[in-house]
Formats: structure tokens, sequence, C-alpha cells
């Protein structure tokens, strides 16, 4: 800055329009900070937290009386919910838009000129020439889940005045909490995003910048205790896992968007690095997460009668694992988004929150307890449709399952 003043070209009227506070405040910034980039956003997320009081005829009567005294005093919202529930804000969830992530791996990075945007079957051919054929599955843009989503989205009616490619842009999430620091409790929540339509071979290379993280899930605070006591619930652990449930699931609402929601639904234009324009739909095909987090998604009990987030399969069941059997029992009891699985979460939600059912409650149980579900609304089935079943994301994650997890303990 000296130097700049003692330039002799200097003039001291080409600074009389700068603002100084704002280079103060932009010099102040940490520029190592993940969320600091284009397309992040600080949130605000707010949970309810149900009360637990019963409709008991006591209780009904003195919130009668109590209405009947508000209204006369005009001191009552008459579209007020019957059963008292607690909002819980948390803030400071830091999440950045999936449009943005699309739009910068599209247009901007070198990485998309090796991108399949059409699906296609791979096989291969045995030395001996009298032998069949195999089919070959290594990359998700081969598989047949991405051949099957591309031949559901050709099949439906393109968008009004509009001849553009569509193509499919694959995402696979993944994401792990994690210590900071070898001593202490400092601990983060990452999410990334992979695209599906390069090769893994290539998303395997750091230099590729094929990884980009798009959310850091926030804990329940410590404070979340003061807030119970406050308003004077009980702080057990049934509750504080709805909770925990419910905060993640609102984070992903946030994910989830509606400007998502409508790429999603209606693609988004986009011109690649070719330079030829497409319509581009995003689809999620994978989450890979280990066994806490799966349940978490699913939402499903940890370790319940049913602990297959992909499956209904029985703890009783599972030595069966392996056989023939067991595969036929887990093709025909796979999760799906049935109308009785959201009329039981529904119900369940009902008891919780208007009649004041505990989270634990048998009635709660009763009709929970054949699957092992939750009484959560899933943010995956409410942003994008029934028609999306997030039990079917949900893959198998080499590295908790196998090289530090259950299966290397087992053997």
């Amino acid at each position: 800055m000296q130097e700049l003043f003692k330039n002799p070209s200097f003039d001291s009227r080409d600074i009389c329009d700068v603002n100084f506070d704002k280079i103060d405040r932009l010099l102040a910034q940490d520029v190592q900070s993940p969320w600091d980039g284009p397309g992040w956003s600080c949130n605000t997320v707010t949970i309810e937290v149900p009360t637990g009081i019963r409709k008991t005829n006591d209780v009904r009567r003195e919130r009668a009386a109590a209405a009947g005294f508000q209204r006369r005093h005009n001191e009552v919202d008459l579209d007020a919910r019957s059963t008292a529930v607690h909002e819980f804000r948390l803030s400071h969830a830091y999440t950045c838009s999936l449009v943005h992530i699309m739009k910068s791996m599209i247009t901007e990075e070198p990485i998309a000129t090796d991108f399949h945007w059409h699906g296609f079957d791979e096989f291969w051919q045995p030395p001996d020439s009298s032998k069949p054929k195999e089919r070959v599955y290594g990359e998700l843009y081969s598989s047949e889940a991405f051949r099957h989503a591309e031949r559901r989205l050709l099949n439906q009616p393109p968008e009004p005045d509009c001849d553009l490619p569509r193509v499919i842009y694959a995402l696979m999430f993944s994401s792990d909490a994690t210590h900071v620091a070898q001593f202490g409790q400092a601990s983060l929540w990452p999410a990334y995003v992979f695209s599906g339509n390069c090769s893994k071979y290539t998303r395997c290379m750091p230099s590729t910048r094929s990884a980009r993280h798009f959310a850091y899930f926030p804990k329940l605070p410590d404070s979340f205790e003061d807030f119970l006591r406050k308003h004077g619930l009980s702080n057990t652990a049934p509750l504080k896992a709805h909770c925990r449930r419910e905060l993640f699931h609102a984070v992903w609402k946030l994910i989830l968007d509606l400007e998502f929601q409508e790429a999603y639904r209606h693609g988004i234009v986009l011109k690649c690095i070719d330079g030829i324009k497409r319509r581009f739909y995003p689809r999620i095909f994978t989450y890979s997460a280990d066994y806490p987090e799966k349940v978490l998604i699913a939402l499903i009990r940890d370790m319940g009668n049913c602990p297959c987030p992909r499956c209904t399969v029985n703890k009783q069941s599972i030595r069966g694992m392996g056989t023939a059997d067991d595969r036929a029992v887990r093709q025909s009891s796979r999760r799906a988004n049935y109308k009785d699985y959201f009329k039981r979460v529904s119900a369940a939600r009902k008891l919780i929150y208007e009649d004041g059912y505990v989270v634990n409650s048998d009635k709660v149980d009763e009709l929970l307890k054949e699957g092992s579900w939750v009484p959560v609304e899933n943010a995956f089935t409410k942003q994008l449709g029934s028609e999306f079943s997030v039990f079917h994301i949900l893959v198998v994650d080499q590295l908790h399952e196998f090289e530090l997890g259950v299966w290397k303990a087992l053997l």
C-alpha cells in the first residue's frame, strides 16, 4: 500500500469512491473455509419436538378452559395446533446447491470431456469364440440401473417446444461423520457427490476434482438439552434419537430444494464443453455410507428386528445368508415405498404430534415394529415423490463393512 501511495502516477481522486470497509471485510474472510465459495448457503433448520402430553380428559378440560379464556381476551390463534409442539431452531447448517455443482461440472471442468451421456451394454468375448459373450458390469453408465433410468426418461414426452437431446446426470452421494483431530471432540459430518457419468478410474484420481462436498450435516448441540429442560421435556434416548433423525432429513430437504426438484422433473438446459446443448436430468443412483448412517437415511431402527436397510428379513433369518433360499427371500421382501408404509408412518406421526403419545409408546410400536420403521418423514420421498425409493440407492460400503467393519470382525 505504501508503494502504491509513493508511485508518481498515483492520484488520490481515483480512490474517492472506494469502499475500504468492504475491502477490509473481504480480506478478513477465511479463504480456506469450504463453505465460502459460490453456491454455498448458511441455513437455519427447524425441527418439531413432540411434548409427549397425552389427550386425557383432564388435559382436554384444562386446554378447553385455557382456550376459552384466551379467546375471550383475543390472545389465541384459532388455527393453532391442539397439542403443543415445541420448535427447536439450529443455525449454521451449510449446504451447497446441487444444481450449481451440476452446472460447474458440466460446463467448466475439463473432466466433462470424458463424460458418457448415453448408457450402453458392455460385453466380453472369451478367447474361445464358441463360448457365449459375458456381460461386464464395471461402470455406472453401463449398469442396468442407468439403462433402465435412461429408457424411462426417453419414453416420457419431451418438454414443450424443446428438441434438445435428453440425457441423465448421474449423482453418487457419500457421507461419513469423522473426527478432525486426534485429541478432543471436534468433528465434521461432510457429504460428497460424484458424477457417475465418468469412469471409476477417473473418479478415483484427486487431480480430476470429480468429488465435490455439498453439505455439512449438523448434530444436535449441547443447547438441545437446555431446550428440553426449559420446556419441561424428558431427556430420553428415544426422543433424542427421533430428533436426530428429524434434523438429518430436515437438512436433506434443504439440499433437495425447489431448484433441484425442477431440474429433476423438467431438466435443465446446459451447453457442454463440446459445444452441444443438452437437457440434463439429475438422477440419484447410489448413496455410500456406514451402517449407522444407512439406517438414518432409510429411516429404520438401528439393529432392529429387521436390520437391513434394503429388505425386511428379520434377525432370525440372517443365519441363512448366502443360501439360495435367502436370496429369494431378500428379493421378495425388498423394501419399497408401499402405500401401507406411508399410512403407518403417517398414523404414527399423528399419534405423536397430535395425540401426544411418546415416540416409543406401545401404540406407535404396534404400527412400525413389523418393518423396523421409525415415525419420521423421509426427505427423499417428500421432495422427489413416492416413485423414488431411497432403499435402492444404499450400496455396499466396502470400507466400513469389509475392510474395517462387520465382516472383518466376523472373520
